[in-house]
């Protein structure tokens, strides 16, 4: 397993800190194992490098995720709820922001409605694993209050590298090319 885990990018898949607390030896030596993967690889057209926010109170998940997309040359800024992910975005503006919908403090619906409402050209990507509810019901929400894409937690992370590839493209007025 260890030798399939570190060769193959389509098996980096991300879970709630619930799931790692009941599992922490596997979480461990999971994400340790992510670490050392090498580049992930999408048949892309071509690349959009942005700034990208991740809020997530999830320090762990936010450290796998940041990973990940600068190694895809994204710029990555990490904020542990709502209220310290605006406060970040106003200070320096983003491309993109990835955030959980179930955090303490700020929680992701009320980010999405602010972020939607102060940063229209914005691009939000909401991730949930539910929580206490069904995180469909959480990301339907999402969705309606202004995210543009919602994924389902656990995910693979180049389903989320392809979300967010998708997002730049769609708005390359905003980006600037190399960033």
């Amino acid at each position: 397993m260890r030798r399939a885990l570190a060769q193959s990018s389509e098996t980096v898949v991300l879970g709630s800190s619930a799931n790692r607390a009941a599992h922490g030896d596997f979480y461990q030596y999971f994400v340790s194992a992510c670490l050392r993967i090498g580049p992930i690889r999408l048949n892309l057209s071509h690349h959009i490098m942005a700034h990208i926010l991740v809020i997530d109170d999830d320090a762990l998940l936010r450290e796998v995720l940041r990973h990940g997309l600068e190694r895809f040359g994204h710029q990555v800024s990490e904020a542990r709820d709502g209220k310290a992910g605006l406060a970040l975005h106003q200070a320096n503006p983003v491309d993109l922001v990835i955030t959980d919908i179930i955090m303490p403090g700020m929680e992701g619906l009320e980010t999405i409605m602010e972020l939607h409402r102060r940063f229209p050209s914005t691009k939000i990507i909401a991730i949930s694993g539910g929580g206490m509810g069904k995180a469909g019901d959480y990301l339907a929400l999402a969705s309606k209050f202004g995210a543009h894409r919602v994924v389902t937690k656990p995910f693979v992370t180049t389903k989320l590298a392809a979300l967010v590839a998708e997002l730049l493209e769609d708005s390359p007025e905003h980006l600037v090319p190399g960033r």
